[in-house]
């Protein structure tokens, strides 16, 4: 019998659950082929995704580009406008009254900046990260006004010394982001304008963290060719995008390792091995230069990244897991919408989305546009209503598990329904590239749980290494005949999980990952949180006996013996502070 179930967390409550048999969670093979024709919303989308409202904020003759900006205070937001020498600070209030008539404006300091590409306000000290440095803009009166200026570090670019108008415009300060007393930015690289770029020394294309008292420098990855934007991640790791061109034949998302190479060589006919990224982000026809990342806090995707992009008005959501103890995952097209290029995101305490949009097209820069807008900038809130679409992925060891947000249609469930294809990047000189062993995989089976929410896809061939896209075909519709909102996925596969069960958590806090695996060798399962918990774990029958009772103390794999009962649906419970998860298991001898 293959058993699989989903379940869902109901605050404290238990789902209740019933024996799923090999008719309700059955395989369906298809021998003929038909003709392939993709779903609708393949590549850059041109809706608004149903879970997401816009809310213009920009008032009227607004004419600022929105480089940095960061929370002044609980209800102000300061940002930084863009200009290559000219870059000013400024706050503003009123935007989370979603009504750009009420938002309001004023220069915070009087002073440019040079090319601001990052802000933060610390301890009541608000910081810029800027063209060559870190800079604290200082407010003597605590009147919301800075007078005055003190560098706290400085970033050097060797090739701007040598000749600067010569040199790559991309000699850029990305970001910043703060912790723990230390600031994190990205550096840019200075190759030779108009060529394919290399940096010249490892102080370049870094993630780089700094002291914010002595403005101490200290590299802690490399390679990373412009890393306009950092976050923090599940569990407050610092996070980045890193932009395609020479050396990178992807866009990508990357979990920051200390002392990780991310694939920009420092020398012309570099080999230095790259430590992989979670997710690759494919240059193309909806991804073109990755912007600012951000953890969602709220909302249908909770734990989920969102991405800007500052060439298309579009963002991305990223869902990752897991495997092996290193993360990777999926990218989806997540909305249309967007006023502008998406260059900064921040969120409120409620979970509201602000874009930050911007534009360039001067100065080397003229492919950051958005349809010819320079400035954007709106609230986004979330609605009551939801998209047919992949909520997430993990990876199984022989395929993936599809967690939907709405059932799947019946007749939708069959392998022809599905195309998947896999390649791998080899990175080279030159700029860009192109996908490497490029195949077409067969689906064999195709099994849904008894909600048709969690759909289980066979995939023979897949290989670790390899970036797996999933499209749908037209046909594929959800059970209330819904097409998909975002007909195509791509999961990068750097691992294959050693998984043959898995269970999506969706929404699930106490520091838990979003997924839990489930896997079984005999008579012996294993449990997979992703990373240390503690809690109590339990199997119950359907009446709810104990049967088994282990308290689990900063464990991440927890194995058990299956108990001496009888074959049947058992119901696996972990219990996290006031948290419940609850799985259906079939065991028994």
């Amino acid at each position: 019998m293959n058993c699989s179930n989903n379940f869902r967390i109901l605050k404290s409550l238990v789902v209740c659950i019933t024996m799923a048999s090999s008719a309700i969670f059955g395989v369906s093979e298809i021998q003929a082929q038909k003709a392939w024709v993709p779903a609708e919303n393949i590549g850059l989308l041109k809706e608004i995704h149903p879970s997401l409202k816009f809310h213009d904020l920009m008032p009227a003759n607004f004419q600022l580009r929105i480089a940095a900006w960061d929370w002044y205070d609980e209800n102000t937001i300061i940002f930084a406008h863009w200009d290559w020498n000219i870059g000013t600070i400024w706050l503003m209030e009123g935007a989370k009254s979603f009504d750009k008539s009420k938002v309001t404006y004023k220069r915070y300091y009087s002073k440019n900046i040079p090319e601001p590409l990052g802000i933060k306000r610390v301890n009541g000290k608000v910081y810029v990260a800027h063209k060559h440095a870190i800079t604290e803009l200082i407010d003597s009166n605590n009147d919301d006004v800075a007078e005055s200026e003190k560098v706290l570090t400085t970033f050097t670019y060797s090739t701007w010394e040598k000749n600067p108008a010569g040199m790559h415009p991309n000699t850029f300060v990305y970001d910043l982001k703060y912790k723990d007393g230390y600031f994190y930015v990205g550096t840019g690289y200075t190759g030779e304008a108009g060529g394919f770029a290399y940096p010249a020394v490892r102080t370049e294309s870094a993630i780089v963290k700094v002291n914010a008292i002595t403005g101490e420098k200290e590299y802690i990855a490399t390679g990373l060719r412009n890393p306009d934007g950092l976050a923090w991640g599940p569990e407050g790791e610092l996070w980045c995008t890193t932009n395609q061109g020479s050396w990178n034949p992807s866009n990508k998302l990357v979990n920051v390792k200390n002392g990780g190479f991310y694939g920009q060589q420092y020398e012309p006919n570099g080999t230095e091995v790259e430590t992989q990224p979670a997710v690759h982000i494919p240059f193309g026809n909806s991804s073109r230069s990755p912007t600012q990342p951000l953890l969602m806090s709220h909302g249908p995707y909770k734990g989920q990244f969102i991405i800007g992009d500052i060439f298309y008005g579009n963002v991305h959501r990223a869902y990752v897991e897991k495997v092996g103890g290193e993360y990777q995952g999926a990218h989806f097209n997540f909305s249309a919408g967007q006023s502008a290029g998406i260059h900064r995101i921040i969120q409120d305490a409620l979970g509201n989305l602000y874009f930050g949009g911007m534009g360039v097209r001067d100065g080397g820069g003229g492919t950051w546009i958005w349809n010819g807008k320079l400035y954007g900038m709106q609230a986004v809130t979330y609605t009551d209503q939801k998209a047919f679409e992949v909520h997430s992925v993990n990876s199984l060891k022989d395929g993936f598990m599809l967690n939907f947000t709405e059932p799947v249609g019946a007749a939708s469930l069959t392998p022809d329904n599905f195309e998947v294809t896999h390649w791998h990047y080899e990175p080279a000189r030159k700029y860009g590239g192109d996908p490497m062993g490029l195949k077409k995989l067969t689906v064999t089976q195709v099994s849904a749980d008894p909600t048709s929410t969690q759909i289980r896809v066979k995939i023979q061939g897949l290989q670790a290494g390899k970036i797996v896209e999933i499209r749908f075909h037209k046909d594929f519709v959800s059970a209330g005949g819904k097409v998909p909102f975002t007909g195509e996925f791509r999961y990068t596969l750097n691992r294959i999980s050693d998984r043959t069960d898995v269970v999506t958590l969706k929404g699930f806090s106490a520091g838990m990952n979003s997924d839990m695996g489930i896997s079984k060798n005999g008579s012996v399962f294993n449990v997979d949180f992703g990373h240390p918990v503690t809690g109590t774990l339990s199997v119950v029958d359907l009446t709810g006996r104990m049967l088994l009772l282990r308290e689990i103390s900063n464990e991440t794999n927890v194995k058990f013996d299956s108990p001496l009962v009888k074959a049947g649906v058992y119901v696996l419970k972990f219990t996290s502070g006031k948290e419940n998860l609850s799985k259906p298991i079939f065991m028994g001898r």
